[in-house]
């Protein structure tokens, strides 16, 4: 979520707010509880099926094409840093390349796939 997107929930809540008269500090309490609750549902809900589709290739030659880095999840419920891969030629073939090999990761069935999200303003803090 864009600041500017969490500004204009913070207005819209404000308004919401006022009619029904929480005091501003029950209103803050409320907000950062109703702002978690936002984060964790539209995470939830940016895993995409691999059996719906697959990242797009950024990178291609005449026999390889591969996407940018995205997170997998694993049937195992492993979670990992990850990039889609096909090759054509003499022996075709597709996959997933690990970045971040963990415990279990590339021994089970990818199942999902997601971008990795972009870092808040101001970088890694």
């Amino acid at each position: 979520m864009t600041q500017q997107e969490q500004k204009r929930l913070l207005r819209l809540a404000q308004k919401k707010i006022v009619v029904i008269g929480i005091s501003s500090t029950r209103f803050e309490q409320t907000y950062k509880a109703a702002f978690e609750l936002a984060i964790k549902f539209t995470l939830a809900n940016l895993w995409i099926s691999v059996d719906e589709d697959l990242p797009e290739f950024s990178k291609m030659d005449d026999h390889v094409q591969i996407s940018e880095p995205v997170l997998i999840k694993c049937a195992n419920g492993a979670i990992t840093r990850a990039r889609y891969f096909t090759v054509s030629g003499e022996v075709p073939s597709e996959g997933w390349e690990c970045i971040d090999a963990g415990f279990g990761v590339g021994s089970d069935k990818v199942t999902h796939w997601m971008p990795i999200p972009a870092l808040p303003e101001g970088g890694a803090q």
